[in-house]
């Protein structure tokens, strides 16, 4: 008797895909921040002498949401569309430190547009979840748009901090023995352009910033801007 072939059901996709891609979104969201600490230990380590200990002042402060979606409508003279969400916080630094960073960017003619977001988790693992900022992308004239449906990508690929295709990058190499990272030199098109826009990603994830950044755009957000306005969308993460 000849046997039959057996025919197999299409393998359906494993549902941990999903949370594996999710888990991705949250490390390059983290990872600016993290590098700021990093730098920052580093410094005390390098600079450390006797029994000197480590401030804790440089961490998040815990911030909550508490206030019902509202709407603001400019920052720093630039129109607004979309929902606030706002927190109540201690104060930080003031918008007055934020403010010149922005701007030095925004008045760069190369600069079309940039971006980050900002949130608090859902869930982090039983710990407090913090609010934080970051993943400050940046397209240049010399950058291609993002096609429909590949921004998330794109602007993966265009964080300031990492090899930027069009800003350039500064390195750093990790030494295993003094487990120390060394900073290189620039390699790009402009170090002053680099340096300015580093800057307003430092101000953005270091965390002292976030006063400012929920009080014009709330919770939850990704937060596009250009030279004609300000576009907030609501940021969808665990």
């Amino acid at each position: 008797m000849t046997s039959q072939p057996t025919t197999q059901s299409p393998v359906e996709p494993s549902s941990e895909v999903a949370t594996y891609k999710e888990v991705l979104r949250l490390i390059d969201r983290r990872q600016a921040q993290l590098d700021h600490y990093r730098q920052i230990a580093e410094s005390y380590l390098t600079n450390a002498s006797g029994d000197t200990e480590i401030s804790t002042a440089n961490g998040d402060p815990a911030l909550s949401c508490n206030g019902p979606l509202t709407f603001t409508t400019t920052f720093l003279g630039i129109p607004i569309e979309g929902e606030i969400i706002r927190s109540n916080k201690d104060e930080q630094k003031p918008i007055e430190e934020f403010a010149p960073l922005m701007q030095a960017v925004l008045d760069d003619p190369t600069v079309q547009a940039f971006g980050w977001q900002q949130c608090t988790p859902y869930f982090n693992d039983g710990d407090e979840c913090i609010f934080s900022a970051g993943s400050l992308w940046i397209r240049t004239d010399a950058d291609p748009a993002p096609e429909a449906g590949d921004e998330w990508d794109w602007r993966r690929n265009h964080l300031v901090g990492n090899h930027h295709p069009t800003l350039g990058e500064r390195p750093r190499v990790w030494d295993s023995v003094t487990r120390v990272h060394t900073q290189l030199s620039y390699t790009g098109p402009d170090e002053d352009r680099y340096d300015r826009c580093l800057a307003l990603s430092n101000a953005i994830s270091s965390g002292y910033s976030d006063n400012v950044l929920l009080d014009a755009f709330g919770d939850h957000a990704e937060i596009t801007i250009t030279r004609d306005g300000i576009t907030v969308d609501t940021y969808d993460h665990e």
